[in-house]
């Protein structure tokens, strides 16, 4: 889970909160499992591999705010 810097402040509580031992026996009552510990890649292909998701998601948040305009000036 990551929580974008340009991201509302409650994000970051939020996140918080699913992460948290109250978070996780909700998320666990309802079936998901706890987050496991994931080896990060290492190297020049791990820092290809994060640039390229956060340009897709910044291009993601780009194009959704463009929409919002549009539907809002109609």
């Amino acid at each position: 889970m990551t929580v974008l810097k340009s991201a509302n402040p409650g994000g970051s509580q939020l996140a918080n909160y699913i992460l948290s031992p109250t978070g996780q026996q909700i998320l666990a009552k309802y079936g998901f499992s706890s987050p496991k510990s994931v080896p990060e890649p290492q190297g020049v292909g791990g820092v290809l591999l994060a640039v390229s998701v956060a340009f897709a998601l910044q291009k993601k948040l780009v194009a959704a705010k463009q929409q919002k305009v549009k539907v809002g000036d109609i």
